[in-house]
């Protein structure tokens, strides 16, 4: 606080001090602030005459007044203060100006828009309208896709076939059943069923793939000889087990697999043989009788088997001379 008290003449320019030392605290263009009344004066000063006497750039306004303190701005401090306060005014206004060209933009555009945030940076983002116009366009759950507006296209963008969209004929196929109506249309493996003489161990419907003679008993064939199987599982459950069986072909075998019902649960039987014009020969008497190893030998070397003779071998020596192996 400086030294001495002041006084302050109603519309008069100079002032009077008391135990003052203007010239160490105040310079022409410094300020002087006192408070009279509860009034607070920032006053410029003009000139200082004396240790106790200088002169105001205006006349002062205020009631006169003396033995009042007083405070001395430097005119470097209060320009300082002024620029300040005149940059957040200009801020404040900025930031005010963005807001509303921000909220104009917001109600009035259309599609995305780009506000100013209050540190300077941007944010990209839809307007009230963009918004508006999406959820114009978008779907009601009630609906339950009802109210797609190209259902075709739609199946396609999702990847569903034909087969997605197709009606089961319930004529043939229970529309309560919890197996999937669909025809499989690629091999199986059954060389993964463990258990390969238990029904229920395979898929419902209709399905074919590659087996083993070790899941063909009495088949004949190697037990990891290849097999190709088709299943029929004819029903769902073991009121009518008896339905359903296995066809099995190879290059050496053909014959199938019928069911029986033991103890509530339904199996496959051992493996049973067709006979066919390969593996039977037929009688005088016109019955078919299993063949037994026949090699037909032809005049011109030529030679013919049938399934028991598979594998020999007839080469001609010299005439009616021929050389069978095998």
């Amino acid at each position: 606080m400086p030294a001495g008290t002041i006084t302050l003449t109603n519309n008069s320019t100079a002032v009077t001090g008391s135990g003052t030392a203007f010239p160490t605290e105040l310079k022409a263009n410094d300020f002087l602030v006192a408070v009279v009344g509860g009034t607070t004066y920032t006053l410029g000063v003009k000139s200082v005459e004396s240790a106790t006497a200088l002169t105001l750039t205006t006349a002062y306004g205020g009631p006169t007044t003396g033995g009042l303190a007083w405070t001395p701005i430097p005119n470097g401090t209060l320009v300082g203060i002024t620029a300040q306060i005149a940059a957040d005014t200009a801020r404040a206004i900025r930031g005010l100006n963005y807001d509303k060209q921000n909220w104009q933009q917001v109600y009035s555009a259309s599609g995305n828009i780009t506000v100013m945030l209050p540190d300077g940076s941007t944010w990209a983002g839809p307007s009230w309208n963009g918004v508006s116009t999406k959820l114009n366009g978008k779907l009601d759950k009630s609906e339950n896709l009802n109210d797609l507006g190209d259902k075709a296209q739609s199946q396609k963008n999702l990847g569903l076939g034909d087969s997605a969209v197709r009606d089961v004929n319930k004529l043939l196929v229970s529309d309560s059943s919890p197996s999937v109506p669909v025809m499989l249309q690629m091999n199986s493996d059954f060389r993964n069923v463990i258990s390969y003489d238990t029904l229920g161990e395979y898929p419902l419907g209709l399905s074919a793939g590659l087996a083993t003679g070790k899941q063909l008993p009495g088949s004949g064939v190697a037990q990891g000889g290849f097999v190709g199987l088709i299943n029929a599982r004819t029903w769902g459950n073991n009121s009518a087990g008896q339905c359903s069986f296995q066809i099995a072909v190879n290059d050496n075998v053909a014959g199938f697999r019928r069911t029986y019902i033991a103890n509530g649960t339904w199996f496959y039987s051992n493996f049973l043989s067709w006979y066919h014009s390969g593996n039977t020969t037929r009688a005088s008497d016109g019955t078919l009788k299993a063949a037994s190893p026949v090699v037909k030998i032809f005049a011109n070397g030529n030679a013919e088997t049938n399934e028991e003779s598979e594998g020999v071998t007839v080469t001609r020596q010299a005439p009616g001379v021929y050389l069978v192996e095998g």
